[in-house]
């Protein structure tokens, strides 16, 4: 994750002036505690947080045989990592995803979510406040067993 903070050096003193994503997108500043679903996501039954963008040149999907699916994606935005887990614990379960696994440390975490014959997989890390979301959904049946 290579998402940036644009300084502008003034003298002796620094001023934050920006954030953007790894495609030089604009991350829009926090403007209050804890995260909310963004209005529309780019995977229907995979939420965003609001103020989170996705970074397009990290952006695949594919659509498979059989109605399956295979989806790599990645969303910047300014947040704490702890919120960001919470909001991934308390929305993904919502669009039927069932919580099989997770293993979370103070800088990263990792969240392991079934549907059916899909597994998905949301990694979560953070660096000077912001968060990148790398999600992927993978058919087991396929691949077997798509742990990234």
């Amino acid at each position: 994750m290579l998402a940036a903070t644009l300084t502008l050096v003034l003298g002796c003193k620094q001023v934050r002036v920006l954030n953007v994503s790894d495609d030089g997108t604009w991350l829009p500043p926090r403007i209050s505690d804890g995260l909310a679903q963004a209005a529309q996501s780019l995977i229907p039954d995979v939420p965003m947080p609001e103020g989170f963008v996705p970074v397009r040149s990290k952006c695949r999907s594919e659509q498979l045989p059989g109605g399956r699916r295979w989806v790599e994606h990645l969303y910047q935005g300014q947040a704490d990592l702890n919120e960001a887990v919470q909001f991934y614990r308390n929305q993904t379960p919502v669009y039927g995803w069932r919580t099989f696994a997770e293993s979370v440390d103070r800088s990263q975490a990792v969240l392991w979510y079934r549907k059916g014959q899909e597994l998905l997989t949301i990694k979560l890390v953070e660096s000077n406040g912001i968060v990148g979301v790398r999600i992927w959904i993978a058919d087991q049946s396929a691949s077997g067993a798509a742990v990234y």
